[in-house]
């Protein structure tokens, strides 16, 4: 592995040349410091968007509930046979019926 610059040989900032670490620069302390920043800044970023799409989803399937609960009662209100409104609509859904198909 000689050349590969990813296995340490040749970091000169660590190594004294007797085999003991040296303390880790200013400069190499503040870029850390900076990229854990960056990956922070990042997790909270993608955390937020996928709370975002989450609640846009639950959204989303509420609505479709809702709509497919007035599409049922517009069907049951047009078919034939007799019907009696029990409860009106409230809060954006729709009234219920109670019927007795032919």
């Amino acid at each position: 592995k000689i050349g590969n610059n990813d296995d340490g040989y040749y970091d000169d900032d660590e190594d004294d040349g007797f085999g003991k670490k040296k303390p880790p620069s200013e400069k190499r302390l503040k870029k850390e410091e900076r990229m854990k920043k960056n990956h922070a800044r990042a997790l909270s970023k993608a955390r937020s968007k996928a709370y975002a799409e989450l609640e846009a989803r639950t959204k989303r399937v509420q609505d479709m509930k809702n709509t497919e609960a007035h599409l049922v009662t517009e069907n049951i209100v047009a078919s034939k046979g007799r019907k009696r409104k029990i409860k009106g609509a409230e809060d954006g859904k729709p009234a219920v019926y109670v019927f007795r198909r032919i």
